[in-house]
């Protein structure tokens, strides 16, 4: 039985693996490229949101964690970067300073 939790896979190589992890066990997984694809297709906010570390615009993450009410959706950035303090700066600033 899948598990039902929209999720949102955003990025290239990396990110097209864990999609295909993921949607073996969880019902309602979507793939993008970039996050102009994620805009033009979805309308809704996921459960959980996965960005690879193709996504060099801080400007679309900062969007996206914006979008999405971050009490119900987690956020999570894959990478093999050892620092990626940037990214959590930016994840954690009030909505209405991005």
């Amino acid at each position: 039985m899948k598990i039902e939790k929209k999720i949102f896979v955003i990025g290239e190589i990396k990110a097209a693996g864990v999609y295909a992890s993921l949607e073996k066990n969880f019902e309602n997984v979507h793939f993008f490229r970039n996050e102009q694809e994620r805009f033009n297709s979805a309308h809704v906010n996921p459960d959980i949101l996965i960005f690879d570390e193709s996504i060099k615009n801080n400007r679309a993450i900062s969007s996206s964690s914006s979008s999405t009410d971050s009490s119900d959706t987690s956020i999570l950035y894959l990478s093999n970067n050892e620092h990626f303090d940037s990214i959590l700066d930016l994840i954690r600033l009030p909505a209405k300073k991005r």
